[in-house]
């Protein structure tokens, strides 16, 4: 699985490899999405000026996006302490079964027989009588998903970036920034195919054209 899935160790510890993959996407999206609906207002501008406008929006995009994950974490975590405090104050209550069942059914529910899903149930209730429901608050790793998050958004830009800082003409600057853009959608389509279990070149060329939809719907609707 390390060989498939790109990127450095802290992030495969604190960080989902679907979710970095999830999260270059939006990153790249999001600058082309901005640039493609801000063409004409930044027109009579320099490409310096578009390089700071998109650089500033990268940056704000990550800490949103950061912090939403640190959200989420402490929402998943509080998910799991209430089920532990429901499973012991009723184990037989038929909405706490119904609540490990679907749990179970999103992980790895395919893989398991009914009977099997229901051993696994009966297993996660004898565990939680001997868990301790732990207050939700802030942890550390939650910090690194947060700058893990930010990171990788904020890289993800980088290369978009370039043409800004050597194209002085702000228009062909602009559309070299799109098509590098597009370059890496289909790139990252074929590198992360494989992990999804998909096809490389239809992977590939689906994130290209979801960006060329983008850049359209943006025109079409006066960006």
């Amino acid at each position: 699985m390390s060989r498939l899935v790109p990127g450095p160790l802290i992030l495969h510890r604190h960080f989902a490899p679907e979710d970095r993959m999830a999260e270059v996407i939006c990153g790249l999206v999001m600058v082309l999405s901005f640039t493609a609906a801000t063409a004409s207002i930044f027109e009579n501008t320099t490409s310096h000026a578009l390089l700071f406008a998109i650089l500033g929006c990268n940056i704000s995009w990550g800490i949103v996006d950061g912090v939403t994950y640190i959200l989420g974490n402490l929402l998943n975590r509080g998910a799991r302490a209430r089920l532990i405090l429901q499973i012991k104050s009723a184990p037989d209550d038929p909405n706490v079964s119904q609540a490990i069942a679907a749990r179970i059914e999103n992980v790895i529910g395919e893989l398991l027989t009914p009977q099997q899903s229901e051993q696994v149930q009966q297993w996660i209730i004898q565990g939680a009588s001997r868990a301790q429901a732990q207050p939700t608050h802030l942890r550390k790793e939650d910090l690194y998903t947060a700058l893990a998050c930010f990171a990788i958004v904020f890289r993800a830009a980088i290369p978009v970036l370039i043409p800004f800082l050597l194209i002085k003409d702000e228009v062909v600057a602009l559309r070299v920034s799109n098509g590098l853009i597009l370059a890496m959608l289909f790139a990252i389509g074929w590198r992360w195919a494989p992990f999804a279990n998909m096809n490389r070149l239809a992977t590939g060329l689906g994130l290209l054209s979801l960006g060329v939809v983008l850049v359209l719907i943006t025109v079409a609707l006066g960006g």
